[in-house]
């Protein structure tokens, strides 16, 4: 994927390096992955956070953050993603390069220990993780999943998403439901630590000017993990199609209503047909000069905001739209027309060219970015797709006028949804 690094893989200890020279820094990003489910979706939003609270290397916060400042202001994260159907656990620990550094510390063997230490030694009461710790970050789930409802335009997508995938467990939020928090007891979140430990599929990505042979043999000195990756991922399954739409609403006081377009999309990543409709997408709403942008937006001011988001794991587009209520119908119908005419071909050559300039651009800066890179690879290993950057950026640079029309003809609206005032009046759909 990146021609200029030189790349090790180490499956029998869930292991890439991509070392370059390009960065002063060194980037390590470990991910754990496991199938979406209910019953443990919750357990593993709070479990990252319960782990980060301390380790034997590091017991407690202050002394996590004491050790970061003595490896020269390194710094530590987590968090919990959705990449198609499956739930991804991830830390995160980036380090200055110790060969910059006066005396060439040994930051990346102590980054590693402490990687190690953070996921496998968790601090313990009476053989389970700590009540207090997991208290507190059980109630810190609690007010995240409660301020979902607070960005409206982003509770509008999620419930889109939710319509869309009505019935499976990709509908869920990635943080859980607050129905299950009373259940995450330390026996459960005990249990779950175990489970990631021997049950999910499982890589740590390392970025950055090292021997990519040392970084091996230092982790498989520390890691916490068995031998191997853990059980394969399985394929994510992609949207249905159906005939019917969906239509779907929630009322709360609000100035600003939000709309939602719901559409199955005909192309994945695995397809030959990814990059053209990167392409469309772009064209439609992806960018300030795309279709959605200058003609909801700039010249009829029919909308706040609007675009369009393409995911190409599971195979769904989204638009949303900021409006006033009293536009909603010709923001709808104005919306639908910029689909209808890409499917005609109504698309000239400047909008091709700006939108493959930017989707260039938009590969091109991966490769500035360390976090980025890591984030390419581990998605490379969810999905199994094999497109390379110059691999995208060549296929997008022959895509046609042709080929975007006929893939707005083949994509599906599944979903209408709309986030309204109380006191607003119905709209009727024509």
């Amino acid at each position: 994927m990146f021609d200029t690094f030189r790349e090790l893989r180490d499956p029998d200890h869930g292991l890439v390096v991509l070392s370059t020279d390009k960065f002063k820094t060194v980037t390590l990003t470990l991910s754990l992955a496991c199938p979406l489910d209910p019953s443990h979706l919750s357990l593993d939003a709070v479990l990252p956070a319960v782990l980060a609270r301390g380790c034997k290397l590091a017991p407690g916060v202050k002394a996590l953050q004491d050790r970061l400042d003595d490896m020269f202001g390194a710094s530590f994260d987590h968090g919990v993603y959705k990449h198609g159907d499956q739930h991804v656990l991830q830390f995160d620990l980036e380090i200055p390069n110790g060969n910059y550094l006066p005396g060439k510390p040994h930051l990346l063997e102590d980054a590693l220990a402490l990687l190690a230490s953070l996921v496998g030694e968790p601090l313990l009461e009476d053989g389970l993780l700590r009540s207090d710790f997991l208290d507190l970050e059980r109630e810190q789930l609690r007010r995240r999943l409660g301020s979902i409802i607070n960005n409206k335009a982003r509770y509008a997508a999620f419930r889109g998403v939710e319509a869309l995938f009505e019935g499976e467990p990709f509908a869920l939020h990635t943080l859980g439901r607050l129905e299950d928090l009373p259940g995450l007891t330390p026996a459960r979140v005990t249990a779950r630590h175990a489970e990631m430990l021997t049950g999910m599929w499982r890589e740590l990505v390392v970025v950055g000017d090292v021997d990519p042979a040392n970084v091996r043999d230092l982790w498989a000195r520390y890691s916490p993990f068995p031998q191997g990756q853990g059980p394969a991922l399985k394929p994510t399954r992609r949207l249905d199609d159906r005939s019917d739409v969906l239509e779907r609403s929630d009322r709360f006081d609000v100035q600003q209503s939000q709309l939602v377009f719901g559409f199955r999309a005909p192309v994945t990543i695995h397809d030959k047909d990814y990059p053209a409709y990167l392409m469309f997408s772009g064209v439609l709403g992806g960018y300030a000069h795309s279709k959605l942008f200058v003609n909801v937006r700039e010249k009829a001011s029919l909308a706040y905001s609007v675009y369009s988001r393409y995911d190409a794991i599971k195979g769904y587009m989204l638009i949303t739209a900021g409006i006033n209520e009293s536009d909603r119908e010709p923001a709808e119908r104005l919306i639908l027309e910029q689909l209808e005419a890409i499917a005609r071909g109504e698309v000239d050559d400047d909008e091709m060219q700006q939108t493959l300039a930017l989707i260039v651009n938009d590969y091109r800066e991966l490769v500035d970015s360390a976090p980025a890179i890591a984030h390419q690879v581990l998605a490379r290993d969810l999905t199994g797709h094999h497109w390379t950057i110059d691999q995208i950026i060549e296929a997008c640079g022959r895509v046609t006028v042709d080929d975007v029309a006929r893939l707005a003809r083949e994509t599906r609206l599944h979903v209408r949804y709309a986030l309204r005032d109380r006191q607003s009046r119905e709209v009727t759909h024509a």
